[in-house]
């Protein structure tokens, strides 16, 4: 089981799920043992280091995203950080899910309007897409920041101004649109 559970946390920049660890066949108080042993670290409720604890900012965001459950994603200035946006992460780590949530360490957006086009995959990680961490940064951001982001995220090949508008078009009156 622990070969399993170090080959499933490696898939996931060394991080696993409570779930993940019931799926492979431990119990409630063999996940208990292993944290007490140090061989488990909890980083989030419901997640966990194998090992030891990884401080890298990709790993970090893996077992924010985890924590977060089906259906999260990394957003804001953390996905503007997964784009090379931003040259450090910012803390709180920021999420976006559809349901309310609440995660000691984590910072927590609900949107409704978030949609299969806004999400996507960097680095293993799901997150929003450029155009959307785009829009969700862009109330924060003043106009030279924000063109700035908007260049780098499309001389990267990461950001098509089509994508952009679509995303504009979409969503008109979201916050960061008249920006």
């Amino acid at each position: 089981i622990d070969r399993a559970v170090g080959a499933s946390a490696a898939r996931q920049h060394g991080h696993i799920t409570r779930k993940q660890l019931f799926e492979l066949g431990l119990t409630r108080g063999a996940i208990e043992s292993r944290v007490r042993r140090g061989h488990l670290i909890v980083v989030y409720r419901g997640v966990y280091a194998v090992g030891n604890p990884r401080t890298e900012p990709v790993p970090r965001l893996k077992a924010a995203v985890l924590a977060g459950g089906p259906g999260a994603v990394i957003s804001f200035s953390s996905a503007a950080f997964l784009w090379g946006l931003s040259k450090r992460l910012a803390l709180p780590i920021e999420l976006t899910v559809k349901t309310a949530r609440r995660i000691d360490g984590l910072r927590i957006h609900r949107s409704t309007t978030l949609t299969n086009k806004d999400i996507t995959t960097q680095r293993g990680i799901r997150t929003t897409t450029p155009a959307r961490t785009l829009l969700d940064i862009a109330p924060r951001h003043d106009d030279d920041q924000l063109a700035r982001a908007v260049n780098d995220a499309r001389l990267s090949g990461y950001l098509h101004l089509s994508d952009l508008a679509e995303l504009l078009h979409r969503l008109p009156k979201a916050r960061g649109a008249h920006r």
